[in-house]
């Protein structure tokens, strides 16, 4: 039973739209699968650094009105796991991957020790051709009349590529969103919360179809959760960078 345990749900980084979708109810449960959240007070205040400088975040919290589990609604400025603002992370690797900076200039653009900005580049080029795969077919469900994503000369430039025209294909569908808040948005989520953070302007159909071809190609994975009720299932990006 999960009753009283926080869980992280990422959301829109627009405080004032959160707060209006959480009172309405907007908000559907990852745990159950079936309520939705009410507001629960605030999660401890933290703070991300934004090229140096530290950034106070204090999270609002939501309570499932069926389940009774508690939701921390992190705002898609942070990536899972991270202390740095996911826009800083992804300019950082854009400036050494794409741009060919030296490691001295985006050490110093993001503020950070260079284990840091080391471990950033390390687990990214490892994975550069899985998240390629990943925002690839992302945009093809986005937009299924895309062609081919167009091949930038190596991995890294290539899973850049696939992010952009990602980006590109949810905004045509479903309106502005800042780059690097889509990159966090789309992991770590339920059905129900990834239509949520899309606003449910994308059809359930679309993300069913999408999990489930990111489930076979081993880029995503479905996790199932003990509730007080039917058991929740919750799928995670296994490409993060």
């Amino acid at each position: 039973m999960l009753r009283g345990v926080a869980r992280v749900m990422m959301v829109e980084a627009d405080v004032g739209r959160v707060e209006a979708r959480l009172v309405a109810g907007e908000y559907g449960c990852g745990v159950c699968g079936v309520g939705r959240l009410r507001p629960w007070g605030f999660a401890r205040r933290r703070s991300l650094r934004d090229r140096g400088r530290l950034v106070a975040v204090r999270p609002r919290r939501g309570r499932c009105a069926c389940c009774r589990v508690t939701h921390v609604l992190l705002p898609t400025v942070a990536l899972l796991r991270r202390r740095d603002l996911a826009e800083v992370i992804g300019e950082a690797l854009h400036a050494r991957l794409v741009e060919h900076k030296s490691r001295s200039e985006v050490t110093a653009g993001a503020g950070v020790p260079p284990d840091t900005a080391r471990g950033w580049l390390r687990r990214f080029v490892a994975r550069a051709p899985e998240i390629r795969e990943l925002f690839t077919t992302w945009a093809h469900h986005f937009d299924a009349g895309l062609g081919a994503v167009e091949a930038r000369g190596s991995p890294e430039a290539d899973a850049f590529e696939a992010i952009g025209v990602a980006a590109l294909a949810a905004a045509r569908r479903l309106g502005p969103s800042p780059l690097w808040s889509f990159v966090a948005g789309v992991s770590g989520l339920t059905r129900t919360q990834l239509r949520d953070l899309f606003a449910r302007n994308l059809p359930a159909a679309t993300i069913d179809a999408a999990l489930t071809t990111l489930g076979a190609q081993g880029r995503a994975q479905r996790r199932r959760l003990a509730t007080a009720g039917r058991p929740a299932e919750i799928w995670v990006n296994t490409t993060n960078p």
